[in-house]
């Protein structure tokens, strides 16, 4: 039955049978075709989280993203898993590819942010991260962080024409703070 498919995980989900949940998903996915990515999708998110248990996740995940490469659970689950693994690199590629498959301005800037982050403080790589933090200024233009980054890194490399705009653009209290 396919109605007890769909209501069976949420119910186990508030049970706490995580496992049952994840065995439903699991069960359920096959028959939905394509549309089964986040079924699969969602069974990673509940291994990752709840049950702790990163391979489970990883197979249900890829599993999703075998069906559909741009289903954003599975991709941000990913980032989230990779990045707790610590492999910083393909955590940084997952939120990226997530930020590709959002269709929100907001959830696009946080998953840009995280990667940059990630880009910044964990793989060391100045450059990338700059890149990064100019992307979220051209999706938020006020955003405060990423403009305080991208002013800093192009005033410590004096590239004085460069940052004046990125300044002339931080809002009173920010540049406040930079002085």
């Amino acid at each position: 039955n396919k109605t007890a498919l769909t209501v069976l995980p949420r119910l186990y989900v508030r049970t706490e049978a995580f496992d049952k949940a994840v065995e439903t998903l699991v069960r359920h996915a096959p028959l939905e075709g394509d549309k089964g990515a986040a079924l699969y999708a969602e069974a990673g998110r509940i291994a990752f989280e709840n049950l702790m248990d990163p391979e489970l996740a990883q197979r249900h995940l890829d599993k999703a993203l075998s069906l559909d490469n741009e289903n954003l659970g599975a991709l941000k689950t990913l980032g989230a898993l990779h990045e707790k693994r610590g492999n910083w690199q393909q955590a940084a590629e997952m939120l990226l590819r997530a930020e590709a498959a959002s269709g929100s301005r907001a959830e696009r800037i946080q998953l840009v942010w995280d990667a940059a982050q990630i880009v910044d403080q964990r793989l060391e790589d100045p450059a990338r991260a700059l890149d990064l933090f100019e992307r979220i200024l051209k999706l938020d233009p006020d955003h405060i962080e990423a403009g305080q980054r991208v002013a800093d890194r192009l005033v410590a490399s004096k590239r004085w024409d460069d940052a004046l705009p990125v300044l002339e653009n931080l809002p009173v209290t920010a540049k406040v703070a930079q002085v």
